[in-house]
Order: C-alpha cells, then sequence, then structure tokens
C-alpha cells in the first residue's frame, strides 16, 4: 500500500518523529511480513495560503461573491456553496457544518460529483461568483479552499449570509394627508 507522505503529514504535530507500521492480509486471512517506516515530520507554514471571501452584491436574483486566494499563488479552488440546512452541510460525513471538517472531506474528494456540480453550476469568472437563483431570507454558506501552483492546499474558509429582499419604502395610501397634498402635482401619462 502507498500513502502519500504530503497527506498524511498535514494532520501530524510538526518537528516529531513517528513510525508508520502495517501488515496486508490476503482473501484466506493469512498474514504477510509487518512493514515499518521511520519519519520526521518537518515545520510546514501551512496557514501561508488564505481564502478569502467578501459578498459584492447582495440583490435578488443576484448574489455576487468575490474569492481569492492571499499569501500564494493559487492555481485553482475547490468549494461548496448551499443552505446551512442541507443534509450535505450539517452531516459529518460530509462537510460537517464547519470548514474543519469541510477541510477533511474537500481535501480527501476535491473530484466528487457533489463539489464539480456546484463548480460547474456558481464558476468563478474573474474572481466572482454569481448566484442568480437562491431564496430570499434562507441563510447559506460557501466553503473554499485554495490549491497552489505545487499542490498544497489552504485551510477550508466558510463564509454564511442570507440573500436580501429589496425594501421598497412606504406604502401610502391615497385616504393619506402626504399623498392628497401632493396629488396635483403628480400626473400620470
Amino acid at each position: 500500500v502507498e500513502v502519500s507522505a504530503s497527506e498524511v503529514l498535514t494532520s501530524l504535530k510538526p518537528e516529531t518523529s513517528f513510525v508508520l507500521m502495517a501488515v496486508a492480509a490476503d482473501a484466506e486471512g493469512m498474514y504477510g511480513k509487518v512493514l515499518y517506516e521511520t519519519l520526521s515530520t518537518g515545520k510546514i507554514e501551512y496557514n501561508s495560503l488564505n481564502v478569502v471571501i467578501d459578498m459584492l452584491k447582495n440583490e435578488p436574483d443576484d448574489e455576487q461573491v468575490s474569492i481569492a486566494a492571499e499569501g500564494g499563488n493559487a492555481a485553482g479552488y475547490i468549494y461548496w456553496i448551499g443552505k446551512t440546512s442541507d443534509n450535505t452541510w450539517k452531516s459529518s460525513n460530509y462537510l460537517g457544518g464547519s470548514a474543519e471538517t469541510a477541510q477533511v472531506y474537500m481535501f480527501q474528494n476535491p473530484n466528487h460529483s457533489r463539489l464539480t456540480s456546484i463548480a460547474e453550476k456558481y464558476p468563478i469568472k474573474d474572481g466572482v461568483i454569481t448566484m442568480t437563483d437562491l431564496a430570499y431570507e434562507t441563510e447559506y454558506v460557501i466553503v473554499a479552499m485554495a490549491k497552489d501552483a505545487e499542490g498544497g492546499y489552504s485551510k477550508a474558509t466558510a463564509y454564511k449570509f442570507n440573500p436580501r429582499a429589496v425594501s421598497l419604502g412606504n406604502v401610502i395610501y391615497a385616504t393619506d394627508a402626504k399623498w392628497a397634498s401632493m396629488r396635483p402635482t403628480v400626473e400620470f401619462v
């Protein structure tokens, strides 16, 4: 069994020595030799690449969010957009309701249809995600992590927002004194 060191080391304490031991069993239940490998973790600047998410526009049928990576050269992003009440966001099997648990799922499943379908539906264009089909007064969340040119990932960033309905102002009745005094000056064509 081959294990990528980078996938294991991100969850281990920096500057510590470890021993990895493994044994394989065949279909009849016979075990092979115990293999072991010693390794030391280096200090990884894991936070050097960060994702920043900002709301640019929050209007009915036009929510726009800026997404950018700071502290590194981002080659791409993995992200998910959905209601915070969705099972995908709440379930510990998937995104798990926090940036920390989403980090693990997104790192292990970067090509999962759950993520790629969102990227197809809401592509990032010039650093902006545009959404035109969200329900008003409903809480949504965007979870994103950046991938740099060398294949390293940032931590996941979670950003929650509510699409707002537009306030058209106060309704004035025809019997209102303000309307009655203004009416002679208003002409409908």
